[in-house]
């Protein structure tokens, strides 16, 4: 279960730099509108003309993942908007987005610690 938010959640501290491809998230927000619902936007960022994708997912220390999805292929530049929607009633601590220069070759990841 997640607790809804009037406004944006952000990452509290800058997100880690670039890697040494060149990829990276920009502009990375949370919206909650409902106890199961998380919407994640971000800037996907690499070289010119590269294919990314990206993931996101909602996880605590005792379970793991608790729910997540992926992007389609997209192109650097683009932005994403991925919802993530919870089918139980576990309450995640952190969400979490990353990039990924292939499907599953993680490039840098966004973690948003969630209000209690």
């Amino acid at each position: 279960m997640l607790r809804p938010t009037t406004a944006t959640l952000r990452p509290s501290t800058n997100p880690p730099a670039a890697s040494a491809k060149g990829y990276s998230l920009s502009y990375v927000g949370l919206d909650i509108p409902d106890a199961q619902t998380a919407v994640f936007t971000a800037r996907l960022q690499g070289p010119p003309g590269s294919n990314v994708w990206a993931r996101a997912w909602l996880s605590n220390e005792v379970d793991g993942t608790l729910a997540e999805t992926a992007s389609p292929r997209m192109n650097a530049g683009d932005e994403v908007k991925l919802v993530v929607t919870l089918r139980d009633g576990r309450v995640p601590a952190i969400a979490c987005i990353r990039i990924e220069s292939a499907p599953l070759m993680t490039e840098q990841v966004v973690i948003i610690k969630l209000p209690a």
